[in-house]
């Protein structure tokens, strides 16, 4: 749908925007807007637009400016505190990595702390591709599956703490 423009719209909207509208603007533009399709409803939006908008300003309550300031500091200093403890929460995340890491090893690599042989021989009826040999010599595949396992969490484990502590 085309819309039809007039090249005194312009005029008539600073007219209504300055407050000439329709005492003080000349008897030429009163007439135009009277006979033109296009301008003969300007006046009226724009001056509804103009009193809703003098009444919107009415009713607006500003905050005081020691307010502003206040919530702003407030803010920054949260800012500030969320940006210091990033470094401290990525310490402690990795030191868990760490811990955790270093008793899976310990466990994977057969340091006979915890009695498991048992447990082990009862895992090879449930599990038969785990299984490969007696209890006593250490099931030869399950270490290397676990060694895999350890190895992947902590190539992994960095990148998700990474993921969970940045949140930009």
């Amino acid at each position: 749908m085309k819309r039809n423009e007039c090249e005194r719209e312009v005029e008539v909207l600073d007219a209504i925007c300055t407050g000439r509208w329709p005492e003080t603007c000349d008897a030429e533009l009163r007439a135009h807007v009277a006979a033109c399709a296009t301008c003969r409803d300007v006046p009226a939006l724009a001056t509804g637009l103009r009193a809703e908008r003098a009444e919107a300003w009415q009713r607006a309550v500003v905050p005081s400016s020691g307010l502003v300031w206040w919530r702003a500091e407030m803010r920054a200093r949260q800012e500030r505190a969320a940006r210091a403890a990033r470094p401290i929460t990525l310490v402690h995340v990795l030191a868990i990595v760490g811990c955790f890491a270093a008793a899976v090893g310990i466990a994977a690599l057969g340091v006979p702390l915890v009695p498991v042989g048992a447990w082990l021989s009862s895992l090879g009826d449930w599990l038969p591709s785990l299984a490969m040999g007696d209890a006593a010599d250490g099931m030869p595949l399950l270490r290397p599956v676990i060694l895999v396992a350890i190895g992947a969490w902590l190539v992994l484990a960095p990148i998700v703490v990474y993921f969970v502590v940045v949140r930009d």
